[in-house]
């Protein structure tokens, strides 16, 4: 069984994609897989293993624990643990309002982060977690101490969790899989329209805002193709306003459907992630085994898997020298060593022989 947040069904994005991938490549192989988004859903139903997802998220899930625990089923957690460093940089330089006001306020990162979720929590009356004490880093030790395995995605996050936490309980490595196979041809799509693409939701974790600002200052026609994050309606608004003033040089897709990215990512020079943080993008990797040169986020898992010469950039170069940072950032990027093919299927192999272990212990 996988409980995931509770607006994972409503608010689909990297978490919900790979739960669904992971569901239908275990129902391939005989395991029934359900879904739940409520602590409550979790405890009415049997199961031999809970699947929880995202260490960020630590308040909610320990409540999933919690409910889990009573059950008697053997807890795993897909850990999908930002870069640090990233989050820290974000709270002193990003555009998330919420975190403007808290900084503004004196609250420390740590703080801030307990402080949000907690605010999700209590709008969704799921009142018991936020009743929980304990800053963000702390919380995040108390969730890897409560769960019988938990899954990395890359080995610099293991290695990053095991650094900061020292888990007793054991990691097992899943990577992600990678849905295209053929380089991206000049017949597929034709010359590329514009200079740059981007891939992701419009928010200020991924420096939407940002990054049109700075390709509009750098003389550089860019697309985006991503859904609004309502959740952060000022920033998406103001994201319109640029894309519909500019739109010579801003072109905004709205959501794309993951079988037209390939003419999407054809119809540019070049990829970029500008975001204040990645576990491993979905949307890099893909970009690799397109061929498309690209440069991506320095606070970032992904160099395990395209390697440590990676072109990346430091997104609060984006914010305080936008100019100059899209020059810099054109003049580096470049085509990557295309990944290893790994279906989906060879995730849910990966998965059902770390379920195999963690039963049998």
């Amino acid at each position: 069984m996988f409980a995931l947040r509770a607006d994972a069904m409503s608010k689909p994005g990297g978490d919900s994609t790979k739960v669904t991938r992971y569901a239908a490549g275990l129902a391939a192989r005989g395991w029934k897989c359900e879904v739940v988004t409520s602590p409550a859903d979790l405890s009415a139903r049997k199961s031999d293993v809970v699947h929880l997802v995202n260490l960020d998220l630590p308040l909610e899930n320990l409540e999933y624990v919690r409910r889990a625990r009573s059950t008697g089923a053997k807890i795993v957690l897909s850990t999908i643990r930002h870069p640090y460093e990233g989050v820290k940089a974000m709270y002193s330089y990003g555009s998330d309002t919420f975190y403007r006001k808290t900084k503004a306020l004196g609250l420390s990162v740590e703080n801030a982060i307990t402080l949000r979720e907690k605010v999700k929590l209590a709008a969704r009356r799921n009142y018991r977690p936020v009743m929980r004490s304990g800053s963000f880093l702390t919380l995040q030790r108390d969730l890897l101490a409560s769960v019988d395995a938990y899954f990395p995605m890359t080995e610099s996050e293991h290695k990053a969790i095991e650094a900061e936490f020292s888990p007793r309980s054991r990691g097992f490595l899943v990577r992600n899989g990678s849905s295209f196979k053929s380089p991206i041809r000049a017949a597929d799509s034709g010359s590329p329209k514009r200079d740059l693409v981007a891939i992701g939701r419009i928010e200020p974790r991924k420096n939407s805002v940002e990054l049109a600002r700075a390709a509009l200052e750098g003389g550089f026609s860019i697309a985006f193709a991503g859904a609004l994050n309502e959740r952060h309606s000022k920033y998406a608004s103001e994201f319109e306003r640029l894309a519909a003033r500019y739109s010579k040089q801003i072109d905004y897709l709205g959501r794309v459907e993951h079988s037209d990215l390939p003419q999407v990512f054809g119809s540019a020079r070049a990829y970029i992630n500008p975001a204040w943080f990645e576990v491993e993008s979905q949307a890099d990797i893909e970009a690799a085994a397109l061929g498309l040169p690209l440069i991506t986020t320095k606070h970032s898992y992904i160099f395990d898997t395209l390697g440590e010469d990676t072109p990346r950039l430091d997104p609060c170069d984006l914010v305080l020298q936008p100019a100059e940072a899209i020059d810099e950032a054109m003049s580096r990027v470049g085509v990557r060593r295309r990944p290893a093919q790994r279906s989906w299927d060879a995730c849910a192999v990966d998965l059902q022989q770390a379920y195999w272990q963690v039963l049998d212990r």
